[in-house]
């Protein structure tokens, strides 16, 4: 089960999406320009939810006029957005979470060492820090 509890005096709109699998829930809230999207496998595998594909326990999404703007995922080893990977792992990650701009991305990866991504979009290069 999914809930969400959203401040404010309208509370947001949900709904329930759908999953290229049963073994998964898939909700969304909306709230003014943003849509918050979380998606939960119920087992290990890969998932296909509207423009994404992804592996892991827990994701969540936000987007705002239809553009992903924030991504964190527990226990995960893949995710990509329009055919495009965002990160891929041979083990499991503890924690994911990206933050999108314009011309990059910033990844952050909670394993051991904790480390962070800078990927410039512009010249489709990464940055290790």
């Amino acid at each position: 089960m999914i809930s969400f509890i959203v401040p404010g005096l309208d509370g947001g709109r949900s709904r329930r999406m759908k999953t290229n699998t049963n073994l998964a829930i898939a909700a969304s809230v909306k709230d003014g320009d943003c849509d918050d999207l979380v998606v939960l496998a119920m087992e290990e595998g890969e998932l296909h939810f509207l423009d994404y594909v992804m592996r892991g326990e827990l994701f969540w999404l936000r987007t705002s006029e239809g553009r992903l703007r924030r991504i964190f995922a527990l226990n995960a080893r893949f995710f990509s957005c329009g055919g495009e990977t965002i990160f891929e792992s041979g083990c499991v990650i503890p924690y994911v979470q990206a933050h999108f701009w314009e011309n990059g991305i910033v990844i952050q990866r909670g394993d051991n060492e904790g480390k962070v991504y800078v990927r410039d979009l512009r010249d489709r290069q990464f940055q290790r820090n």
